[in-house]
């Protein structure tokens, strides 16, 4: 894979850079301030670790992004990289910043190039580090050493290097493996989990059974004695008879309440005749009206006695049939009340039959459905015993995932770390030889020995020096970055070994700090003579003068006025 060129615009402290970045070899670039007066701040990381490294990954070595990249005084900033991609297409690769966009084109013979984003750009940055070959973190491990070291491989925790190096050399389908291995042994567990769930619910539902069958035995016994001494109750009340005596006595009292009924309507008639006979019955004196008193003539007095002796002789009457009405309505009362006492007592006996029929009937139906318990216990008792032939076999392949899980996760890393160990060691004394540090040795393992004396799998490096020392701590300064410097190297040549992703470009921002002038010319001499025929172009940030006078091939980046341009030696196209 290679880089061709770098294209930005408001991007850190440039206005404007287009830095061409294929087959430039060694170059040192150089910086300088009349701001601050000084070497520092001029811009060199801007075009480097800061500028280059936004453009791929959204943000710097040093962790910046979002809108904290665009210039000052400015309100959006693009950065664009080209490269040529394993496939042998030409890429162009666009972030930008207020607002935020990335892009991705795939240079065309045509006109227009090809726009191959995707609709998020999460998806889009892992097409980018598809093309690139390399995520963030192995990008930084492999083509950047940054100030000092302070993040490089070497100095990283063990279990990120461990990390780094499962993304650097494929992995993926060991990782895949151990996906698949920790799901189904979460799936094995479930299934042991509800298969003991399961067995437990049995065990409560069959102690349930059991009781209820035990239960039911004793209700059946008291039922049984209870249905006999109802049935033989139920035989001296002759509920038919008991039915048939209750109608007729309902009949009769029907047809002596109608008849009392008629009486006493016939009786309020009479009642009303009477009412009406005194009302009309009057006194009549010798030839004197009895309304008014006056004198009448003798013809129209003996009209008005007449009609008086009439009214005499109807209430006689009347009150006549009244006494005999009334001896008649208090006959048919006394019927109705009598066969009304007698109903109540033959509808007493009636209940009393009907109320045991229905309690024979109850425990009749309850005797004929109830409960099969026997079968009931018969299928739990089947239940479980297939339970207790499968929890077996599922607790057998846990431990057989249990088994993979481990092989994948711990075994197979460990050999395939183990197998890797002797190619690190060898390449990281290589380059320790070359940049004249041939007094250090690296050993890299993966067994770690603790404190307590045990031994723990983990990724481990040990540096020691024939000149003294044991330890990386105990190293000077410059020691420390040769040493960091050689690993990284290595590390470097790992990941291009074992997934042929590599870059025509290196970035030394500022690798080696306090360097003499021993140290420099050996480490540029490494540069010129070894590292440059792996890496096409490699761009040296560095202020130390001892380096300067080492490297030809020079930029040299100038700030006025917080712009940053690039001013001399700068292949511009």
């Amino acid at each position: 894979m290679k880089f061709l060129k770098f294209k930005a615009e408001n991007l850190f402290s440039f206005k404007s850079v287009n830095f061409d970045l294929n087959e430039r070899g060694l170059v040192l670039i150089n910086g300088w301030s009349e701001d601050e007066n000084s070497h520092n701040g001029s811009g060199k990381s801007s075009l480097t670790s800061k500028g280059l490294v936004w453009a791929l990954y959204g943000k710097t070595t040093s962790g910046r992004k979002g809108d904290e990249v665009i210039q000052r005084g400015s309100t959006s900033c693009y950065g664009e990289v080209e490269i040529i991609s394993n496939d042998g297409n030409i890429y162009s690769i666009r972030r930008e910043r207020g607002p935020s966009k990335l892009s991705v084109f795939k240079k065309s013979d045509l006109l227009l190039d090809e726009d191959i984003s995707c609709k998020i750009q999460s998806e889009t940055q892992e097409l980018i580090d598809q093309l690139i070959g390399k995520d963030y973190e192995t990008f930084l491990n492999t083509d950047f050493f940054g100030q000092g070291f302070s993040a490089s491989f070497m100095t990283l925790p063990s279990q990120q290097q461990n990390a780094l190096l499962e993304t650097a050399i494929s992995l993926e389908q060991i990782n895949m493996w151990i996906d698949n291995a920790k799901e189904l042994k979460r799936t094995t567990k479930q299934d042991a989990s509800d298969l003991e769930e399961d067995y437990f619910l049995l065990h409560g539902r069959l102690c349930e059974i059991r009781k209820a069958k035990k239960e039911q035995e004793l209700k059946n016994k008291s039922y049984s004695s209870q249905l006999a001494e109802l049935t033989a109750k139920l035989k001296n009340k002759d509920l038919s008879s008991l039915e048939k005596r209750d109608k007729e006595l309902n009949d009769s009292y029907t047809k002596g309440e109608k008849q009392f009924l008629q009486c006493t309507e016939t009786l309020n008639k009479l009642q009303r005749e009477r009412s009406s006979l005194l009302a009309a019955k009057k006194v009549v004196k010798q030839n004197l009206c009895p309304t008014c008193d006056q004198q009448i003539d003798t013809n129209k007095y003996n009209v008005l006695l007449e009609e008086q002796i009439q009214i005499v002789e109807k209430l006689t009457d009347t009150d006549r049939s009244i006494k005999a009405v009334q001896s008649s309505t208090n006959q048919w009362l006394a019927y109705c009340t009598e066969k009304k006492k007698e109903r109540e007592i033959v509808q007493k006996d009636l209940a009393e039959a009907k109320l045991i029929e229905s309690k024979i009937k109850s425990i009749t139906d309850f005797l004929i459905a109830q409960t099969d318990w026997y079968a009931k216990e018969l299928l739990i008792l089947q239940e479980r015993e297939k339970i207790e032939k499968e929890l077996p076999l599922v607790t057998e392949k846990l431990n057989i995932v249990d088994f993979w899980e481990s092989a994948f996760k711990v075994d197979f890393k460990s050999f395939i770390f183990e197998r890797i160990c002797p190619f690190l060691e060898q390449q990281a004394t290589k380059h320790l030889r070359n940049l004249g540090q041939p007094q250090m040795t690296v050993k890299f393992s993966t067994v770690k020995e603790l404190k307590s004396g045990e031994n723990k799998i983990s990724f481990n490096i040990t540096i020691e020096s024939s000149s003294g020392g044991e330890s990386f701590d105990s190293f000077s300064g410059g020691e420390q970055q040769f040493v960091s410097f050689a690993v990284g190297l290595a590390f470097a040549d790992l990941v291009k070994k074992t997934t042929h992703n590599d870059s025509n470009i290196m970035i030394l921002d500022e690798p080696f700090v306090y360097i003499d002038n021993n140290n420099a010319e050996r480490f540029i001499n490494y540069l010129q003579n070894y590292l440059s025929k792996e890496k096409e172009t490699i761009l040296l940030v560095s202020n130390e003068n001892c380096i300067k006078e080492l490297v030809p091939n020079k930029v040299l980046i100038e700030k006025r006025h917080g712009i940053s341009t690039i001013t001399y030696g700068a292949n511009i196209l």
